[in-house]
């Protein structure tokens, strides 16, 4: 897809921010804190590609994207936001350390920027992101960044998603800014 004329950066994703779609949200263990005892610290949290956070205009605070080495034979990794950082790491640095999903530890490689995920007026809450080569869930978005207007790469990019896989094809071709439109609206 990066190929593509006017192109500048692709990246997969299984839920749409401010989409139809919902995030999986998930139990979770931080090493070094201790919830009260009433807390079992639930989390939402969305499996994406590399260059998502680049594609999606979400800047990293610290640490870094997933990389295509990111994948099921790697070490597992996360990415956390600024409020999930400030929540469980209170002051300190989450960058190297650990947090429990699914029974299974994940390292934390980056903090990112506080986004919008289900409604454009929600306050911050607690998020991370996992490699999608590392969780194997089904179904995904692509997302691009391009100066141009989507009918004009549309035809390109369900000959290059074909080519992929003959099976798939585009079935929506929207701006980020149609979808925050369609998420405000009555």
């Amino acid at each position: 897809m990066k190929a593509l004329p006017g192109v500048e950066s692709a990246a997969f994703a299984r839920v749409t921010p401010l989409g139809y779609g919902s995030y999986s949200s998930t139990p979770i263990a931080v090493d070094g804190y201790q919830p009260p005892p009433e807390e079992q610290p639930t989390v939402e949290y969305n499996e994406v590609g590399p260059d998502y956070f680049s594609t999606m205009g979400i800047a990293l605070v610290s640490g870094r994207e997933f990389a295509r080495a990111d994948d099921e034979r790697a070490a597992l990794v996360a990415v956390v936001n600024e409020t999930m950082a400030a929540q469980y790491w209170r002051g300190r640095n989450p960058i190297g350390e650990r947090v429990q999903v699914k029974g299974r530890w994940m390292q934390v490689v980056g903090v990112a920027k506080d986004s919008k995920y289900q409604s454009v007026r929600e306050t911050p809450k607690p998020f991370f992101y996992v490699p999608r080569r590392q969780n194997f869930s089904v179904g995904a978005g692509l997302y691009i960044r391009t100066p141009l207007r989507p009918e004009t790469i549309a035809a390109a990019l369900a000959r290059e998603v074909h080519a992929l896989d003959g099976n798939l094809a585009p079935y929506e071709v929207i701006t980020l800014q149609e979808q925050v439109d369609r998420s405000t609206s009555p």
